[in-house]
């Protein structure tokens, strides 16, 4: 398997070289993004003294549409990691052309769907979110788009139910695991093989995986028959760990590996 790098952490430096560096990037990227007077809206908007955790509304001019994130919370981060970071753009030999269908695992507040939406009009797009604080944040950011079905659920190797086991964590970093339908609390989960049944799916041009380390449950069993079914698999693998046992499982399905910031991205 050909491997690219574009992974902006790799490099082996003092700490105060690297953080002196991230910031200037940061910076750089922020300019190059939303340009020198959206960035300063941005800045004093994000630096305002509103309550933790409270939405706040992100300007349309700077993603194309108002957005609402939960200031002083992970909502920031992410982003930044999406609309400055650029880490779901992906170089044009990763994507089919055109694509189709896109599979969002892990979909928060809807950041990572609006980007895809705004990338690929046409695509049809499905997304998946357990926490229902999030999930309420995910529909009202993604109201406006066409082609959308969002399910308040989690993905698992099959169906069955889950529970989140860390609730008062960051609402990014929520962790789900298998317990009886009476557990209260409890929602339901769903396999590839599912949502590609529910929807009508054949393949899955761009998969995307960030779900807190529950990429272990998804690629244990069955994985061999859905995984060739798709084009373009961005993934956030969660610990070196979980990075040791899935980079070869998922690898020899594919032809070529990029990192890109935190995800390892895979094209067919």
């Amino acid at each position: 398997m050909e491997v690219d790098s574009c992974d902006r952490k790799q490099t082996r430096t003092p700490h105060f070289l690297k953080l002196a560096k991230y910031r200037l990037d940061f910076i750089r990227h922020c300019l190059r993004s939303f340009g020198i007077v959206n960035s300063w809206r941005l800045y004093r908007l994000l630096r305002s003294e509103s309550e933790r955790g409270k939405p706040i509304e992100i300007p349309a001019q700077l993603i194309g549409a108002p957005f609402l994130l939960r200031n002083g919370t992970s909502d920031v981060e992410a982003f930044y990691k999406i609309f400055a970071w650029k880490e779901y753009q992906l170089p044009q030999d990763f994507l089919p052309n055109p694509v189709r269908s896109i599979v969002d695992l892990g979909s928060n507040i809807g950041l990572s769907i609006f980007y895809f939406a705004s990338r690929f009009p046409e695509a049809q797009i499905i997304g998946l979110e357990p926490d229902q604080a999030n999930y309420k944040l995910l529909q009202a950011n993604t109201k406006s788009i066409n082609r959308l079905s969002l399910i308040n659920g989690g993905i698992w190797n099959r169906r069955c139910s889950l529970v989140i086991e860390n609730p008062n964590d960051r609402p990014d970093s929520y962790r789900l695991c298998e317990c009886s339908p009476e557990t209260p609390g409890s929602l339901s989960a769903f396999s590839i093989p599912d949502l590609l049944a529910d929807h009508h799916l054949r393949e899955i041009d761009i998969l995307k995986v960030d779900i807190e380390g529950a990429e272990v449950q998804l690629f244990s069993e069955g994985y061999e028959a859905w995984l060739p079914k798709v084009h373009t698999l961005i993934i956030e693998l969660h610990g070196e760990k979980t990075r040791e046992e899935l980079m070869p499982k998922i690898g020899r399905f594919f032809s070529r590996h990029l990192r890109n910031g935190e995800n390892d991205v895979f094209v067919r």
